[in-house]
């Protein structure tokens, strides 16, 4: 998942701060998924992955419902869920520099 040392520390400060914050920003950590405990963060209003290897996002990022933001710049997703649908409260959606294939309709319908 994490590639050094370092990656591993910002990580865990990433995700240590995060509980209080609700922003998140796990830029450039080299992931390839997200742990299931970031889908357990329901005060998580801003969620940074930029400059990752994340090629998919399980069903569980409907559960982050308190999403305002969210950016996906440079990574390798190729769909998004259908549970983006779930995200009611996202105004920011960065997702360029992807392989995405389609968007779903839900996630053409939402009103940034």
């Amino acid at each position: 998942v994490l590639k050094g040392t370092d990656a591993m520390k910002a990580f865990l400060r990433g995700i240590l701060e995060a509980h209080n914050s609700g922003f998140l920003d796990l830029t450039g950590l080299s992931l390839t998924y997200l742990v299931d405990q970031v889908y357990e963060m329901d005060n998580l209003t801003s969620l940074k992955l930029m400059k990752n290897e994340i090629r998919s996002l399980p069903d569980d990022i409907g559960r982050l419902t308190n999403l305002v933001s969210l950016n996906m710049q440079d990574n390798n997703l190729v769909h998004l869920p259908g549970q983006f649908s779930c995200l009611t409260n996202l105004r920011e959606l960065k997702l360029s520099y992807n392989q995405l294939e389609d968007i779903p309709d839900e996630v053409s319908n939402f009103q940034f």
